[in-house]
């Protein structure tokens, strides 16, 4: 597909109903799919021979907890190689933002501690105009947050906990038709930070190729 496909893909579920669109989680699995087949089409053949894949919904064992990774790359022996979250939110957005980011750092600290060396990522997709709000998004202040927790790098990249590798703040404007994917004005409110969904799975390959340059799994 597309980011464009996807978008509109998902604009049409929501159209459907969103109360079972997110009970069936028809909406955020497309998001889920998209990523699936960017990270599934840059595997190496070497990648394939060893065992490398893909999954969606992957169970794997935190430290506290377990956790379905909504979209996970895999090696059969050595465990998780990259591992990226999603989450959606239509509506209540002032609401619940910082509830989930909390979430968002708990599931980071608790894998982090088994698996140190994966490439962690996440996304989090909001509307530039939520149905329930009558004041626009204040979408500078969730690139600041989002901002803060992105940016795990360095030499002791190892031992820090609850920030992630890369964020991406997927801002879309569903009242266009075809959506449109607004990562002009993220790019303006996270100055110096990359926020953005294009550049998400490169990101995260980079990342992986940087940790372990003698594993050519990726294109």
């Amino acid at each position: 597909m597309s980011w464009e496909g996807a978008f509109h893909e998902m604009k049409a579920i929501y159209g459907e109903g969103i109360a079972a669109a997110v009970r069936s989680q028809r909406f955020i699995k497309v998001l889920h799919a998209e990523l699936y087949a960017q990270l599934d089409a840059r595997l190496t053949a070497r990648a394939r021979s060893e065992g490398v894949s893909v999954r969606l919904e992957a169970p794997v064992h935190g430290s506290f907890k377990d956790k379905n990774v909504d979209v996970a790359v895999l090696h059969p022996v050595n465990g998780p190689l990259i591992l990226i979250g999603v989450r959606s939110q239509m509506s209540s957005v002032g609401k619940n933002v910082l509830t989930y980011t909390q979430d968002i750092i708990g599931e980071a600290v608790s894998l982090q501690d088994r698996f140190p060396m994966a490439v962690f990522a996440y996304t989090y997709l909001m509307p530039l105009h939520p149905s329930d709000r009558d004041v626009p998004l204040d979408y500078q202040r969730y690139a600041r947050i989002f901002s803060n927790i992105s940016g795990r790098a360095g030499a002791g990249y190892k031992s820090e906990r609850g920030r992630y590798d890369h964020f991406a703040f997927a801002l879309v404007d569903f009242d266009r038709d075809p959506p449109e994917l607004r990562e002009d004005l993220v790019v303006e409110a996270a100055r110096g930070v990359d926020l953005c969904l294009t550049t998400l799975v490169d990101r995260c390959i980079e990342g992986f190729a940087e940790r372990n340059p003698w594993l050519e799994y990726f294109y």
